[in-house]
């Protein structure tokens, strides 16, 4: 009769033990999946920040070079204008307008290519931001796969979950 006792009690005590390994494990799940959706919720987000930023770029750089373009038509059409209304005007104030010109062109063009270095170097840094948010979903759900093995107290009960520490090859425990 004691035996019978002792039996049911054990197996009691597996299936209550089996129930909290369940818990945990379906707890862990959740922990998982809901990170997940974090990760991707912030990878997003930024995407859509960083396109929102480049198109603010490329309007900015765009809008630069139609105002450079536009003054250099009107320098150049003013100083057509001048020379036709005055044939045989002096040289050195056209060459200082030329040289007008090719400062302002010089300005502007840097400029232009500060704005696409900015943009280079954003698209580079979503670049690593995505690379780094992948590698700490890669490294979650490895762990989520880990082998596990229940703990107990010392009553016996599971108390819970830990990842077993993988072994090197040759090593017997």
């Amino acid at each position: 009769m004691m035996k019978i006792q002792a039996d049911q009690q054990a197996t009691q005590m597996k299936v209550q033990a089996d129930a909290q390994g369940q818990q945990a494990r379906a707890r862990a799940d959740m922990q998982i999946e809901q990170m997940k959706a974090q990760m991707e919720a912030q990878m997003e987000g930024q995407r859509q920040q960083h396109e929102a930023q480049l198109k603010m770029q490329e309007l900015a750089a765009k809008e630069q070079f139609d105002r450079w373009k536009s003054e250099l038509d009107a320098a150049t059409k003013i100083m057509v204008a001048r020379i036709a209304a005055n044939p045989g005007m002096d040289l050195p104030m056209i060459e200082a307008q030329q040289a007008a010109s090719e400062t302002i062109t010089k300005e502007l063009g840097d400029n232009v290519r500060m704005a696409m270095d900015q943009m280079t170097e954003a698209h580079n840094n979503m670049a690593n931001m995505h690379g780094e948010s992948m590698q700490r979903l890669h490294d979650v759900l490895q762990a989520a796969n880990a082998p596990k093995r229940i703990v107990r107290g010392p009553d016996g009960r599971a108390m819970g979950v830990e990842p077993v520490p993988p072994q090197l090859p040759g090593m017997m425990q």
